[in-house]
């Protein structure tokens, strides 16, 4: 080796050029991790340094993760940790030769090899948990490096400005490298989590109790303040005459896109503080270093990273990010255009960073406001039409939008929830169109102007298929809103349209095109309509010959599925074999997946009928069958089994509470089964699957289904205590359960019912809020009441439980606001009691909500149901005169209806009642009898002339009734009155059970035998029935009680509470 080699050699081999080599090879070492982590901290990890009583910072900011550094600023021969490319014994001793056959360089070519420097990646799984800690105290140790030479970097005091060396400056350029590597390969996010570990173990050591860590989102602003803060010094050091310094768009960005990862991850400070997160401090670092105690002593005004950030989040602190980011392009910009150095204008890279950065904030899913969202993609627009206007002002050629600038800006209103999105969207894509159109024309007429120069120049906007889809998802994610969904499918037709013109490849539909205008429709609601026209769409896309997928079948199985439609089901079965038919012919693309059963699930759920729900159980059968036959992406998950369970809780059959019932006993027990595979195990059931079967069990009319319904709450109560949140009942569970007893009509019905309300309320007073009861709590328990057969006791306790609620509501509860329901089941309930009082306490519960509806409360207003209660209350009651009573209703009814009110218009009911008081009157005196039979005469009469409806048999029988209980045999009237109405009875169709069993007992005999010896023998009339009678005289009978056989007493008795039945 010469002379002259020889002392360039030692003259390089200096402490700032082994400090630039570490600091060059930092990037790849950042990230030299040999496996994965699985553990967040373990005790045995290296530590960062104690920090010191003065520095150590008193609210959770980002100088924590700084402060501890300050002890060794000064602390220049600290040797880098292993990896970093120098020995731990001898930081001044060179490396070996990079090239070569030499031993260093074998040795590091091994290494490449062996894949020690690929990224970190959190999401890996390895065995080896010794390595993974390993690798965790690297992390650490080599960010604790980083930090440290930051920090010696940008102190002034030992390194004034201008003294940096061109080395020194190089290794700034570096180490800003390393920052920005360090977030994006996902080692930043890892190192978080390890550091909140060691600050939660310190302070469980220091006061004995676990205390969860914050600041996670003003820790993600270290690694864009410190880049600025790096460059800064850099600028600095420019302006202090440093001339081995040169500065670069590429130095730039490395922020841009330091901030653009900000935005990503949701950090980042308020609006104000984005401006004031890098000003320098006296020492040229950036904010973020400042330490706790200069914040303490008033030296710097809190920053983003340590006030505003910690009073912000989500889309707020992604959106401050990426203004920062754009703010660091606009600077950039006036830079070059102030000094005219090429080397700092902004390139195409720069401004494609601001406006993903616009982008990611406007795409951050939170469930903070959409508003800022929304101004992302607003600022987006703005942004990219200051580069329009750059480009066409020639002041910089590289800020011409292109294809993928005009993408981002349409994608950030695709997804920032806008109201107007889609319309925004469509005006961006027709300015890339206006583009790309400018651009085709300057290159056909070669034009060589300078306005029209850099369209020559660059044809790079073009309007293809991935901006129409964009387009289209815009659209798509609108809903209802504006038409959305027919103008995405106008834009799916103008693709159509130019690709058959053109036969331009950039144009043509593709499957996502087509699914994207299916999705639209289904997001649209628009129930039958809504479905068939995504059906037509996928029609369509076969025919043009595009192959669908598993997922545009899943979007048109969507729509059928929320159509609510008749046809639903016939649709989805249908779409079901036909994916099933176009696999098995060798389209591996529509294989029915997971979603397509769970969706084809949900429809037969819907249905709502036994048929449905066993067809949803063989599905579920035959899902489990796959599975174990070794299609794991086909095993039920929790969805599968809710489906199913509510497929047999809305089949109103007598056995679906307990198909219901089974099926949740199979899920539970599935999950307990230590044979079962890990998969099913961990399907549990929640709160959904208790609360299905517990409707089915309110539906059901089995004895013991109260009983059962409150044993799933209990169990539900106990799982919660044990810790499963995900089966915490809710309102809805104790309100299910509350029907089930009120369904029951068992003697003690309403106080269980009670009980469980009271336990309700005592819950909600003990910190659960969620179990409050409300009016539906409140309804369900008087109901259980009134329909307890308890007599007075249950209309009292029911008329309680309404004083409260009026109470509780007059105290400014609103969700317990008595509603009409509630009047109607206490009214109900004294109709039901049989005390001599119960006319008096309807007619005033009816008379109290006709106050309380003129007052302004709505919800009070009497309806029919109240006043058809209140005529049964008057039928039941023993006080003379109850026919004329009745009718006075009758005609308040119908003058109020007449009036305007439309909600107490009578209907069948209404006059079946008065006919029933007719029935029920027991007098001597022949003026009582002939004035009930009066009442009775003309009630059927205006009712087969009014337009509230026609007579049933139930009307037609109770009619037959009232003349039998006050007229004699002997009474000319039954021929001239009765006969006629018994012929059109018989016309109508509606002689059943009531009316044969009238004519059988009280009617004339010669009646009688005028009546049935057309269609019956007479020496068989005494045994007729009514199937002997022919079918169109009993052709529109629809009678769930069985008339025949009972009692007078038993007869008067059923009867009345059929009525009362009926109407509440």
């Amino acid at each position: 080796m010469s002379p002259e080699r020889v002392r360039r050699r030692r003259r390089n081999t200096t402490p700032a050029t082994v400090a630039t080599t570490t600091a060059l090879l930092l990037c790849s070492s950042l990230i030299a991790t040999t496996a994965p982590v699985v553990d967040a901290f373990q005790p045995h990890h290296r530590r960062l340094p104690a920090q010191s009583a003065r520095l150590r910072p008193r609210s959770n900011t980002i100088a924590l993760y700084f402060a501890d550094a300050e002890n060794d600023v000064h602390d220049q021969s600290s040797p880098a940790p292993r990896g970093f490319g120098l020995t731990s014994t001898d930081s001044s001793k060179p490396r070996g030769r990079r090239k070569g056959g030499g031993k260093n360089g074998s040795k590091r070519r091994r290494r490449k090899k062996s894949g020690s420097s690929r990224p970190y990646n959190s999401n890996s799984k390895s065995n080896n948990s010794s390595g993974n800690l390993e690798n965790d105290g690297k992390i650490i140790e080599r960010y604790t490096w980083l930090r440290r030479a930051t920090k010696n970097l940008l102190d002034f005091e030992l390194y004034p400005p201008g003294s940096l060396v061109k080395g020194k400056w190089h290794e700034l350029s570096s180490i800003m490298l390393a920052w920005s590597r360090l977030v994006k390969d996902g080692t930043y996010d890892r190192l978080l989590e390890l550091l909140a570990g060691q600050q939660e173990q310190q302070q469980q050591r220091r006061v004995g109790t676990s205390s969860a860590t914050g600041g996670g989102d003003t820790a993600r602003l270290t690694p864009p303040l410190v880049i600025e803060g790096l460059l800064k010094r850099i600028i600095d050091e420019q302006k202090a005459g440093n001339g081995d310094v040169s500065i670069t768009a590429d130095l730039y960005n490395v922020a841009i896109e330091a901030w653009a990862w900000a935005a990503a991850a949701g950090g980042g400070g308020g609006a104000d503080a984005s401006v004031s997160a890098t000003k320098p401090n006296s020492y040229g670092a950036p904010a973020a270093l400042v330490t706790a105690d200069q914040m303490q002593n008033g030296n710097e005004k809190r920053t983003a990273g340590s006030s505003a950030a910690s009073q912000s989040s989500g889309p707020s602190q992604a959106l401050a990010a990426a203004r920062r980011a754009a703010e660091v392009v606009r600077s950039l910009q006036a830079a070059y255009e102030t000094t005219g150095n090429e080397a700092l204008r902004p390139n195409s890279h720069s401004f494609l960073a601001a406006l993903g950065a616009f982008t990611r904030a406007a795409c951050f899913t939170s469930t903070s406001s959409s508003s800022d969202q929304a101004t992302a993609a607003k600022e987006a627009e703005g942004l990219i039409h200051w580069m329009e206007d750059l480009a066409e002002a020639c002041k910089n050629e590289d800020a011409a939008p292109g294809t993928v600038a005009y993408s981002l800006v349409m994608n950030a209103y695709a997804k920032s929830g806008h109201r107007d999105a889609g319309r925004k969207a469509e005006t961006i894509f027709r300015s890339l169109e206006s583009a790309s159109l400018r651009e085709s024309a300057s290159a056909l007429e070669g034009s060589s102007d300078e306005g029209n120069g850099r369209w020559s120049r660059r044809a790079r906007s073009t309007a293809n298929t991935f901006c129409y889809n964009i387009v289209i998802n815009a659209y798509s994610r609108q809903g209802r809103r504006g038409g959305a969904v027919d103008s995405a499918e106008r834009i799916l037709t103008e693709m159509e349209n130019r690709y058959n013109a053109t036969l331009d490849e950039l144009a043509k539909p593709d499957v996502v095109s087509y699914s994207s205008v299916i999705n639209a429709w289904a997001r649209a609601n628009r129930k039958g309509y809504g479905a068939q026209r995504a059906e037509n769409i996928l029609n369509r896309m076969e025919a043009a010959g595009i192959v669908p997928n598993t997922i545009t079948f899943n979007s048109v199985l969507k729509c059928w599925a929320k159509s609510r439609d008749s046809r639903a089901l016939f649709r989805a079965e249908a779409l079901f074999r036909r994916m099933e038919r176009l696999h098995e012919e060798g389209n591996a693309d529509v294989q029915p997946d997971r979603i397509t059963f769970n969706t084809l699930l949900h429809t037969l759920a819907n249905a709502g009928k036994a048929q449905t729900a066993q067809r949803a159980e063989f599905i579920l059968d035959r899902m489990e069958s796959m599975a174990e036959e070794g299609n794991s992406e086909l095993a039920p998950n929790l969805f599968t089994w809710n489906s199913c369970i509510e497929a047999w809780s809305k089949a109103n059959v007598s056995y679906s509470a307990d198909r219901a019932y089974s099926l949740l006993r199979r899920l539970i027990a599935l999950q307990q089964d230590r044979k079962a595979t890990k998969r099913d195990r961990s399907v549990r059931a929640d709160r959904m699957s208790y609360n299905s079967v517990i409707f089915a069990l309110s539906r059901s009319t089995a004895p013991d289904a109260a009983v059962r319904a409150e044993q799933l709450l209990g169990l539900m109560e106990r799982e919660e205590a044990q810790g499963n949140p995900d089966v915490r009942p809710d309102v809805y569970s104790y309100s299910s359960v509350i029907s089930a007893w009120s369904r029951s009509r068992k003697q003690g019905a309403g106080k269980r019912a009670e009980l469980i309300l009271e336990r309700m309320e005592q819950r909600s007073k003990a910190g659960m809020p969620r179990l409050k009861p409300n009016f539906v709590s409140y309804n369900s328990a008087i109901d259980a009441w009134a329909k307890s057969g308890e007599g007075t006791l249950g209309a009292r306790r029911a008329e309680q439980l309404l004083r409260r609620m009026e109470n509780l509501y007059a105290e400014g509860d609103e969700s317990v606001k008595p509603t009409a329901n509630s009047y109607n089941a206490v009214i109900s309930a004294w109709a039901r009691s049989g005390t001599r009082c119960a006319y008096w306490k309807a007619e005033e519960l009816v008379n109290r909500m006709w106050e309380r509806y003129e007052s302004g409360e709505s919800d009070v207003r009497p309806d029919h149901c109240s006043f058809n209660t209140l005529i049964n209350a008057i039928s039941k009651s023993q006080r003379e005169g109850k026919a004329e009573k009745a009718l006075r209703v009758l005609r308040r009814m119908d003058k109020l209806y007449q009036g305007g009110y439309k909600y107490a218009r009578p209907n069948e009911m209404t006059y079946t009642s008065v006919l029933n008081s007719c029935a029920f009157t027991f007098v001597e005196d022949d003026l009582s009898k002939r004035k009930a039979l009066d009442v009775a005469i003309f009630t059927l009469e205006e009712l087969q002339e009014s337009h509230y409806g026609n007579p049933n048999h139930v009307t037609y029988g109770m009619f037959l009734k009232a003349c039998a209980n006050l007229m004699s045999t002997d009474d000319d009237r039954w021929r001239r009155v009765v006969e006629p109405v018994i012929l059109q009875c018989r016309r109508d169709g509606y002689v059943g059970e009531l009316v044969l069993k009238q004519l059988q007992d009280a009617a004339p005999e010669h009646l009688y035998r005028n009546i049935l010896e057309e269609v019956v023998d007479r020496d068989k009339m005494t045994l007729v029935k009514l199937s002997d009678l022919p079918e169109e005289w009993r052709c529109n009978v629809h009678e769930k009680r069985s008339w025949k056989g009972r009692s007078g007493r038993e007869l008067k008795r059923q009867g009345v509470l059929a009525l009362g039945r009926t109407e509440t």
